[in-house]
């Protein structure tokens, strides 16, 4: 798998498990570099809004358990998640140093 990566011109820059509270936050740690971030949703239900703005509970794009995150890099810089529930909810995932449309097409 490591060398498909390497032959299709991507490659993984970084790696991060998000804990998404009741407090909107972004990223913790975004690595130098990364140009998309591609996850999955763990956990509880989450909202997302990538436009600068806070998402809360009733406002943002709606991601349920199992659901795949993907992101450009200007998303990853202006994102915003918060619980959907009573629960904590969790997104893990990777960073790639390609855009968004390359990551998705090369992964499914």
């Amino acid at each position: 798998a490591q060398e498909d990566e390497m032959s299709s011109g991507y490659r993984v820059v970084g790696f991060e498990k998000l804990t998404v509270s009741d407090t909107a936050g972004g990223f913790a740690s975004i690595p130098t570099g990364a140009k998309s971030f591609v996850g999955t949703v763990e956990t509880a239900t989450i909202r997302y809004r990538g436009d600068g703005s806070d998402a809360a509970t009733a406002t943002g794009q709606l991601y349920l358990v199992g659901d795949k995150v993907v992101l450009s890099e200007s998303e990853i810089l202006n994102a915003s998640f918060v619980r959907a529930t009573g629960s904590s909810g969790t997104i893990q995932g990777h960073y790639y140093n390609i855009e968004v449309a390359q990551v998705s097409a090369t992964r499914s």
